[in-house]
């Protein structure tokens, strides 16, 4: 800390309030090691004041650390809200009845019913390692909310889109859900500003004078070292 802010403490008087008595120690070792007598004499050009405060009442250095942290609350699917809003599309409400009747196989997908829950699962490939994982239908009235919760929310981290729908698509699922989390990841305000952009910006166009005569104007390119 004293290298760090020499330009403000050289010079000046203060004092250093600290829980290591083992700096109090060190102003008055007798035979200290190499090391020792190195950090000895770079405080010693300072004229400062140790005074000791136990660790516990030194709550100031420590303070980043003990900072009370605000809960966050992670909002779970509400499983009767869902059940509600496949109950409200009829392609879906279909599916729900033949899973009821034991018929939910279609195209190489099936699909679950899972406590009057829509799910949807498949045939586990080599492509697809985790196809055979249920997951939950979801409702179009329901993407827009999975989606902020899952990329804006403080736990969720604005990540880019592969990882997006690589979390979305492993308990969910609904038609387009890559064009949708495409679109949805570009409109972010706070993935824009982190956004970087690849290589050089090119320089802006100058306007050049007209010459009005050979070798009136001479550029040369230097490249060091000239000796």
């Amino acid at each position: 800390a004293v290298r760090h802010f020499r330009c403000y403490l050289y010079g000046r008087r203060f004092r250093v309030v600290t829980d290591c008595n083992y700096l109090r120690w060190l102003m008055t070792c007798q035979d200290p090691s190499s090391r020792l007598a190195r950090w000895n004499l770079l405080l010693q050009e300072h004229d400062f004041q140790i005074v000791h405060r136990a660790g516990k009442q030194n709550q100031i250095a420590d303070a980043l650390s003990r900072a009370v942290v605000q809960k966050l609350s992670v909002p779970a699917l509400d499983t009767d809200r869902v059940r509600v809003e496949q109950a409200k599309y009829v392609e879906l409400k279909a599916i729900l009845s033949k899973c009821r009747e034991g018929a939910g196989g279609s195209s190489g997908e099936h699909y679950i019913n899972r406590e009057g829950v829509l799910c949807r699962g498949g045939p586990k490939t080599c492509t697809r390692p985790d196809s055979s994982r249920e997951r939950v239908v979801v409702p179009l009235a329901l993407k827009s909310e999975l989606m902020r919760a899952l990329h804006d929310a403080p736990y969720a981290g604005h990540l880019g889109y592969r990882k997006t729908l690589e979390r979305l698509s492993g308990e969910f699922c609904w038609p387009r859900i890559k064009k949708d989390v495409r679109e949805y990841c570009a409109r972010c305000p706070s993935g824009a500003l982190r956004k970087t952009t690849k290589g050089r910006k090119p320089a802006a166009l100058q306007i050049i004078e007209e010459l009005s005569q050979p070798f009136q104007r001479t550029s040369i390119d230097i490249m060091g070292p000239l000796a």
